[in-house]
């Protein structure tokens, strides 16, 4: 097996992130490292296909953010809303 090294910067990631650094707070850090952990592994098992990429990334980004939009713990659904209410404001597709 190859060694996997997680990327600790990705210019997606930090635009997603940025609307969002206020709202998760004293969070932000460790759910960002979060977010870098599972795109890393995400893209190791997608043998890093470039095409794949941006949607993988953007799908971990959001993939908790309820928690902190919606002060929820039961966050799969808020998490949803806010990535696709972004989607729709920013158009990505």
């Amino acid at each position: 097996m190859s060694e996997i090294a997680i990327q600790l910067e990705r210019p997606r990631v930090e635009m997603l992130f940025s609307r969002y650094q206020e709202i998760i707070g004293n969070d932000y850090m460790g759910y960002r490292n979060h977010v870098y952990r599972t795109i890393t592994y995400a893209m190791h098992f997608l043998n890093n296909a470039e095409e794949y990429e941006q949607i993988v990334e953007t799908a971990f980004v959001y993939h908790d953010i309820g928690l902190w939009t919606d002060n929820e713990l039961a966050y799969l659904e808020p998490s949803e809303a806010v990535a696709l209410a972004d989607n729709e404001q920013y158009e990505w597709g």
